[in-house]
């Protein structure tokens, strides 16, 4: 009897040795929304063990552009993985990252490889999908299947934080305030050539608690289009409507600024009482491009040297020799009289920084605050960070794009023609592209042709709503746009004739727009230049400036 009841009980003993099913790949990042410069902790979890896994992170931006990161990774004993203790094999970055999928999100395509994941609106989160793919697949390539996948929202300002347009007096910008009733410890906030109303870090700020003015000083509504002189008048107006203001906590404010930017927070404190603190992020102690008046007060702007510009392995342009030398003591008219500075200094520098020497300048200015026997200051250097250095796992950059000044000015290098005088002038063909049509345009006032690459087009046609032809409209006799590149039928097929039609608009003067062009408002066929008929011409000018300031 026992024979056959041992018999009848061997199935179920042998289920009991089955090994249980294994479940299936798990993804979990937390915290799954939070602040866009906080740390998160990636695991994953049911794989095999030591089964190898790609990583990937996929975002788009506020234009459309798709931006992607991955890194290699291979289970443990227990088939999990975290981030936070366990390195990458390959891929975009190496080693234990807890953050390397975030800040080495790169531009997903070829066509616009430089270009910076930069939130324009603060308001709402950036969503990064994270995906598991079996198997290691390198960066561009096809990855395997997805066996989990998670979304991360990344907030650049708190629930709470008010964000206020200001237009106070000759003043712009926006004034970003905590939750709750303060007071708050001021600080103004600002970036550099690049111009406009950038919000990002601000917002952040104010998310840590302060009340943070995000403040632009060209290119920007009324304000003058072109970083042609600047008045310290402009920043102490600024200064003393932030320290006034009922939410601040005084006695002073600070101001953090990065490249030029940075140069103007040391004038700040320097020249103004109500600035008690400035952190200079790759600036320099001199005085740069720009005169700076303060009453009868000037500070000459440096000048680059368009002869010392240099090509890069990379093929983008690199500026490090090309400001005039602020030690040479011819240039001393330049520097800053930072030892007159009552407040606190910190000096923020990356070692590998191309775009300029931020490593010396800040040198000098330690050199010069100790003659003069003060110790005002602090110096933070980062061996192997750039220009461009933001707020924590903030993707990385290789290359700032092109300006329009930068464009002309290797253009008038290379065609031995004056913008202001030019009938004909061509801007295609930067590296990297020239992005924004910033009012260094204003120069052309003579200019009835005017060539730009179709890598401009996501900022002059659909994804900026045409705004940018604005500035092109402001040109007094253009009345001929030719756009060297892939044809924009590519692009803008389904909305060819709208895009057309928004465009005469905006620049009523067009008599043709890169093809035929019959009465007024009755455009033929759109045909762009192709690359064959002025290609060769067009790779000579590529040009453009490594880091950014």
């Amino acid at each position: 009897m026992w024979r056959v009841l041992a018999a009848a009980a061997a199935p179920a003993r042998a289920l009991l040795r089955t090994p249980p099913a294994r479940r299936a790949a798990s993804l979990a990042v937390s915290p799954a929304a939070g602040p866009a410069d906080e740390r998160v902790e990636t695991r994953v979890a049911g794989l095999s063990p030591g089964q190898p896994v790609t990583l990937r992170a996929v975002v788009a931006d506020d234009r459309g552009c798709l931006f992607q990161s991955c890194a290699h990774y291979r289970a443990d004993s227990r088939g999990e993985l975290h981030l936070g203790t366990d390195a990458s094999h390959g891929g975009d970055y190496t080693g234990v990252e807890p953050m390397g999928l975030f800040w080495s999100l790169a531009p997903a395509g070829m066509e616009k490889p430089y270009q910076r994941l930069v939130p324009r609106s603060t308001g709402a989160p950036m969503k990064v999908e994270v995906l598991v793919h079996q198997g290691h697949s390198p960066p561009g390539a096809m990855p395997g299947p997805v066996v989990a996948k998670a979304e991360v929202q990344r907030l650049f300002a708190a629930p709470g934080v008010r964000r206020i347009r200001l237009k106070e007096g000759v003043v712009r910008g926006s004034l970003f305030l905590p939750p709750g009733d303060g007071p708050f410890p001021g600080v103004i906030d600002m970036y550099g050539d690049e111009g406009g109303l950038i919000e990002f870090r601000s917002s952040l700020l104010a998310t840590r608690g302060f009340a943070a003015l995000s403040l632009p000083y060209f290119d920007f509504e009324d304000l003058p289009r072109v970083m042609k002189e600047l008045k310290l008048e402009y920043f102490e107006e600024a200064a003393r409507f932030l320290q006034r203001h009922p939410k601040v906590k005084g006695p002073g404010v600070g101001v953090i600024g990065t490249g030029k930017g940075a140069e103007l927070a040391l004038s700040m404190i320097t020249f103004l009482p109500e600035v008690v603190a400035a952190v200079s992020i790759s600036g320099c102690s001199s005085n740069t491009v720009a005169d700076l008046h303060y009453g009868e007060m000037t500070l000459p702007g440096l000048r680059f040297d368009m002869k010392k510009v240099s090509v890069s392995d990379s093929g983008v342009f690199d500026i490090f020799e090309a400001l005039d030398d602020p030690a040479n003591p011819a240039n001393s008219p330049s520097v800053i009289p930072i030892e007159k500075a009552e407040g606190h200094f910190l000096l923020v520098v990356g070692e590998d920084d191309r775009m300029w020497k931020s490593s010396l300048y800040a040198e000098l200015a330690i050199r010069r605050l100790r003659q003069h026997g003060k110790e005002n200051f602090e110096l933070l250097s980062y061996p192997g960070a750039g220009h461009r250095i933001d707020p924590p796992s903030t993707p990385f950059c290789q290359a700032k794009a092109t300006t329009i000044k930068e464009a002309l000015a290797r253009w008038e290098e290379k065609s031995g023609q004056k913008a202001s005088e030019a009938k004909e002038v061509k801007l295609y063909g930067q590296v990297p592209p020239v992005e924004k049509m910033d009012g260094a345009l204003s120069a052309l006032v003579n200019c009835e042709k005017l060539s730009l690459s179709t890598n401009c087009i996501d900022r002059i046609a659909n994804l900026n709503n045409l705004t940018e032809f604005v500035r092109l409209a402001e040109l007094p006799v253009l009345e001929e746009l030719v756009f060297v590149g892939n044809p924009l039928q590519e692009k803008f097929a389904a909305d060819q004739s709208s895009w057309i039609e928004e465009a005469t608009k905006r620049v009523p003067k067009l008599k043709k727009l890169d093809g035929e062009f019959g009465a007024r408002g009755n455009w033929g066929t759109l045909v762009v230049k192709g690359e064959e008929e002025e290609g060769a011409e067009g790779a000579e000018e590529a040009e453009g400036a490594e880091g950014g300031n």
